[in-house]
């Protein structure tokens, strides 16, 4: 509500609800030992979003709150990018902010994460030599930014693939989970192509 100025008690309500339900929310749960941490790291990602964006001179404070973020669960920075995209798409559309601006908010955001991804890997480099321990090979911890066998082309389409499969998989026919979430990407969809339209943000390009 902080970041998006969400007034309504049903809209809140109902963001809550999706949030506490959504399959990778739930999932964290199954690992009920952790879930108080990877938790906290979720908070850590949204606070830092949020001073960001509300703070003048937040932009380094934010930065620490994604390294504290990152260095419990690397994989939440996906949440800070996404929270990051749906802000600038709503200034955008809705807000009717320019260019200058949009672009200002973006490079601030990008910023921030290089910043806090930075600042996670020198922490974890000094955690690593002062205890004296290596990192684990699990989920390839071990090659934490390094990018000798990264290729950015192939990991998107892999992660396009692997998005589009979870939401949109007709390899078991025709079910429940399949049907709403058709709907309810071509209703997004729609949403927000007459909003582009109606605001004439297209004017701006």
């Amino acid at each position: 509500s902080e970041l998006f100025e969400i007034k309504s008690r049903i809209s809140l309500v109902l963001i809550g609800g999706l949030m506490a339900t959504f399959p990778t929310v739930t999932s964290t749960l199954a690992y009920n030992y952790t879930a108080d941490g990877y938790f906290l790291a979720l908070l850590s990602i949204c606070l830092a979003v949020i001073v960001c964006v509300r703070f003048h001179r937040g932009l380094l404070p934010a930065a620490v709150l994604i390294a504290f973020g990152l260095g419990i669960y690397q994989a939440y920075i996906t949440f800070a990018m996404v929270l990051m995209l749906i802000y600038l798409v709503d200034e955008l559309l809705f807000k009717q902010i320019n260019m200058k601006q949009f672009w200002t908010m973006s490079c601030r955001f990008a910023v921030c994460g290089v910043l806090g991804g930075i600042g996670y890997w020198m922490s974890m480099k000094i955690t690593v030599f002062i205890s004296g321990i290596q990192l684990s090979e699990y989920q390839n911890i071990d090659k934490s930014f390094s990018l000798q066998e990264m290729n950015f082309f192939s990991s998107v389409l892999r992660a396009g693939y692997k998005f589009l499969k979870y939401f949109f998989d007709f390899s078991s026919g025709i079910n429940l989970f399949l049907i709403i979430n058709i709907i309810l990407f071509s209703g997004l969809s729609i949403l927000f192509l007459y909003s582009f339209w109606a605001q004439k943000t297209y004017r701006q390009f």
